[in-house]
């Protein structure tokens, strides 16, 4: 059996959804609206049936829908349409489709994780964040949010280099990057020409 993994359809309910919110949405809108095979089950399921051993794990294309959503309620809503969309999907034509990607924003972390777990009970097999929206680095708050909600002693290490670039000790830090946490520091940070310098309080 061979499982294509990342292919993106658009549940029927987001897509009715987002003909009332987005009808009008022009350039990747006008070019998802033209092609059945990612809004209409049965003409997917023919591409599915044409090749022999074979099954798709369905996930969100574009737009993102932080692009075209009006306000942050919308896109919750939104969000939880794609989701139960999916499962639904994947639940009925499961020969087809054994399973999908979660879709959550980082319009609202708090809100975006919580979805993400309520996802993964349902039986999403991953989740699809889109990191970066309308020029923002979106990863950042919900990468805080979600460390600090994990409950099992780790400690997030953010350090925000300029409006683009967060480093973030967590992923491969060397030990370094704990100096910058105390109550009562002996060294300062300074941003220079791109790089982060740490600086003594006192004489060495």
């Amino acid at each position: 059996m061979r499982i294509d993994a990342y292919t993106h359809f658009f549940p029927k309910k987001f897509f009715d959804k987002m003909q009332d919110v987005a009808g009008d949405y022009k350039d990747m809108g006008k070019r998802v609206r033209s092609l059945p095979a990612l809004f209409d089950v049965d003409v997917r399921k023919k591409i599915v049936d044409g090749h022999k051993d074979y099954q798709q794990i369905l996930s969100y294309p574009q737009p993102p829908v932080e692009k075209f959503a009006k306000t942050p309620a919308q896109i919750d809503e939104i969000i939880r349409i794609i989701n139960d969309g999916f499962a639904e999907l994947c639940a009925k034509e499961k020969d087809h489709f054994p399973g999908w990607v979660a879709q959550i924003s980082l319009d609202a972390p708090d809100a975006g994780v919580a979805e993400a777990e309520r996802a993964i009970k349902m039986g999403a097999l991953g989740v699809q964040i889109y990191t970066n929206v309308a020029g923002k680095p979106l990863i950042l708050p919900l990468r805080a949010f979600a460390v600090g909600r994990r409950g099992d002693g780790d400690i997030t290490y953010l350090f925000t280099l300029d409006d683009y670039w967060t480093l973030d000790g967590a992923y491969g830090g060397s030990g370094a990057e704990i100096i910058n946490h105390s109550c009562d520091p002996n060294l300062v940070p300074r941003i220079m020409k791109g790089h982060i310098i740490y600086m003594s309080l006192r004489e060495i």
